[in-house]
């Protein structure tokens, strides 16, 4: 299948900016199910600088800057993709169980880097707790599969938590 997208960002300025330095991830991703045929990124009013440059997960990243002064600014990204089957069908995903994705985590000599795994680390911001183990434990059901758990932890903390728009933060 063949998509054309569109992505368009508008800012308008009050008063005038000065100078800005923006980073943009509009560039569609070239993977085994998907290629990209083209991309074009327009920026609005022309920047002073302008560069593009690969994160860790292969994403290009657009970097731009605008030193003279501008009350608007127009980012517009046109991309065309040609998509097909994945080369792991969802079914597949969808049941393999949690305990196999854990096992693709553990550390192995000589084995392929998943830029995933920082996501398996403690956050600084939020530590590991006993608490938060033992709420999400109900729903690592052993075999149950990874997308299965994924559902039932989400739904269940839509469920047991509200938002608290007042709450403090901390900084």
């Amino acid at each position: 299948m063949l998509l054309h997208v569109t992505h368009e960002t508008r800012y308008e300025y009050s008063p005038p900016v000065e100078t800005a330095q923006h980073l943009a991830h509009l560039k569609p991703l070239a993977t085994a199910s998907q290629k990209l045929v083209s991309h074009k990124l327009s920026i609005e009013p022309s920047p002073a600088q302008r560069s593009e440059q690969a994160d860790l997960y292969g994403n290009t990243r657009a970097f731009f800057a605008l030193e003279a002064t501008h009350d608007r600014l127009v980012v517009t990204a046109e991309s065309v993709v040609e998509t097909s089957q994945p080369v792991l069908s969802p079914a597949v995903a969808r049941e393999l169980p949690w305990e196999a994705v854990r096992e693709r985590f553990r550390f192995r000599k000589d084995a392929t880097f998943d830029a995933a795994s920082e996501f398996v680390f403690p956050s600084p911001y939020v530590p590991r707790h006993d608490d938060f183990v033992a709420y999400a434990r109900a729903s690592f059901v052993p075999g149950r599969p990874a997308f299965d758990v994924a559902m039932d932890l989400t739904e269940r903390m839509y469920a047991d938590f509200a938002y608290d728009a007042t709450a403090p933060r901390s900084t």
